[in-house]
């Protein structure tokens, strides 16, 4: 019996490009992020970051969707400070502790 290997389906490696965006904007800011360093952490390509996201602007807001989604309160805080389109849609409670996030700091 062989066991065969694949390659992780599009869901998933979309999920693990945005995983590391969301790593790199907590570290280092939401604005700070760079193709080439969502691509290194990810252990993927920047042709398939392109690939899933077209641009930066595009992996930009699917980011902040995809913190939305999480409650990263790090990253909408981020979200808000720059009136973020998705940001500024995110949940009123999630928006009240990332605005007090920013306040504190």
């Amino acid at each position: 019996m062989t066991t065969k290997f694949t390659k992780p389906g599009a869901d998933v490696r979309r999920e693990q490009i945005l995983e590391a965006a969301l790593s790199l904007a907590t570290a280092s800011g939401f604005d700070r992020i760079t193709r080439d360093k969502v691509a290194a952490a990810a252990s993927v390509s920047q042709g398939l970051v392109n690939m899933y996201f077209q641009n930066m602007d595009g992996l930009r807001n699917e980011l902040m969707k995809f913190a939305v989604k999480r409650s990263d309160v790090t990253v909408v805080a981020q979200g808000l400070l720059a009136r973020h389109p998705e940001a500024l849609k995110a949940p009123q409670a999630l928006r009240s502790l990332a605005a007090g996030q920013v306040f504190d700091a």
